[in-house]
Formats: structure tokens, sequence, C-alpha cells
């Protein structure tokens, strides 16, 4: 029995469900949240794997593909080479395998900006909306299996049918326009990430987490690429937010038959 095998036997062990479902469906396979490709090269450290079903696991490539794309173009900002060589294969991939996510980004509607780069230098760059739907088809989805995988981290629960996960996607220029909402500021500073000795991902994905016990809520706020950020609110009793914003945000639920799907958008 290969290494791999070998971790899934004891994941299976250990979880016997579905994380993503509800906790009917058996598990079957490994899933990694977030996968591979959010990470430059797919150079992915060890950590936040999860249980997960067939359909749960591989249903959701087209949205690893676009949410992926979207962080890691965003994070562009901050690289000093914008020619960036996985920036243009996940490139590749959206335009051949989601080509409608390619048409949310508004190119004529671009705007130069000046933003605060962290050196105390001023600098320059493209401001590019993006339409909303690719927010609610790819992105919100996305952030919502996240939501759903960082729960059962903290809680060692799955979230059942009766839960909500509430999303809201922050890009880097509503970030540099607006700032962050005001509850990230008063979340614990603890900073969670994938580390493997030395390694550590805190500069492609980060976040930080608050429990609401009297609310039976998690509130998690992920770091992407250094550039933007992810408002998540995981509840077994009802569907919170945080903060208001230009962004779509949106609510979901889940279900053995449908898996994680959405019930409400903003």
């Amino acid at each position: 029995m290969g290494q791999k095998k070998r971790r899934l036997e004891r994941l299976k062990k250990d979880h016997p469900f579905c994380c993503f479902c509800g906790g009917t469906r058996e598990t079957e396979t490994i899933e990694h949240a977030p996968p591979k490709a959010f990470f430059k090269d797919k150079a992915r450290l060890r950590g936040l794997e999860f249980p997960a079903c067939k359909r749960c696991n591989n249903g959701s490539s087209q949205l690893d593909q676009v949410a992926s794309w979207v962080a890691y173009g965003m994070g562009l900002i901050r690289r000093d080479d914008p020619q960036d060589g996985y920036w243009e294969k996940l490139s590749r991939g959206v335009k051949n395998n989601t080509p409608d996510a390619l048409e949310c980004i508004q190119t004529e509607r671009a705007e130069r900006i000046w933003w605060w780069n962290g050196y105390k230098v001023e600098a320059e760059a493209m401001s590019v909306p993006m339409g909303v739907e690719i927010f609610q088809k790819y992105l919100n989805p996305w952030a919502a299996k996240l939501g759903y995988a960082l729960w059962y981290n903290h809680t060692s629960t799955i979230l059942p049918p009766e839960g909500r996960v509430w999303v809201r996607w922050i890009t880097n220029d509503a970030i540099i326009k607006d700032g962050l909402p005001e509850v990230v500021s008063r979340m614990p500073e603890i900073t969670y990430a994938l580390m493997n000795g030395k390694k550590e991902s805190a500069d492609q994905f980060h976040y930080r987490a608050h429990h609401d016990k009297d609310n039976a809520t998690f509130i998690f706020f992920v770091g992407a690429h250094s550039s933007s950020g992810i408002a998540i609110a995981a509840s077994e009793k009802h569907a919170a937010r945080i903060g208001e914003g230009a962004e779509a945000s949106t609510v979901f639920n889940t279900s053995e038959r449908f898996g994680i799907q959405s019930i409400e958008r903003h």
C-alpha cells in the first residue's frame, strides 16, 4: 500500500464521513482546502486536509481554478515581476475551462489608482472591476467550501444541513479604498497558516478565527496572497454576517443530495 493510500485509510478511520454535505455520506477522498492550485506552482505545504465524498471533492475543480486565478492575480500587485509563469498557466486554464469567468473581468472599465504598498512608497496600479456573476458562480461557492472545512478544523464537528455559511470576498481594490471590516480588527491576533518546518504559507494563505459562543458562530478572515481577503461566518443556528460592502455576499447551506449550495444572495 502506497503512502497516499495509507493516508486516505487513516483519514477514513479517524473521519468516516464527508464534512461538506452534512455528515451522511462516507469519506472517499482527501480534500485540500485551500487546494494545491491556490499556491504558486502548486507547491502546497501539508495541513488542512479534510474528509470528503467524491462528489464534494471532484465537483469543485472549476471553482478551485477560478478562485486561485483571481486570488493569485490580485496578488500580482505585490510582486516585482507581474509576468508570472504560474499566473499565465492559470489564465490559460480559465480561458479553456470557464471562459464565462473571463467575461466577468471588465477591462474596459479599468482605471489607474495609487496605493500604499507598505514600504512608505505610493505605487501605481490598475483597478479592474469584476462582474457580480463571478462572485455568485465561482468565488463565493469556493469560499463557502473553505468555510465548511475551517468549521470542521476548529470544532471537530460537521456543520449540519440546518447550519449556514455566509461569505464575502473582499478585493484588493476594496481594501485599498475602504479598509477591512471593523470586526477583523477585533479578532484574536493569532494567525493560522500551513507550516512545514521553517516553511510557511502566510504570504499566500493565512487566516484568523473567532468563536462567538453565544451565537454558535465561527468567524474567519482569510488573507489571500497578501492582497485580498475573504470574510466567512459559519453558524449552526442562523446566517451571521460581517459588515457591509459592495462585493456580492452569499449564504449557503448543504445537504446529502446536493452538497453545498447558495440559498441567499446580496
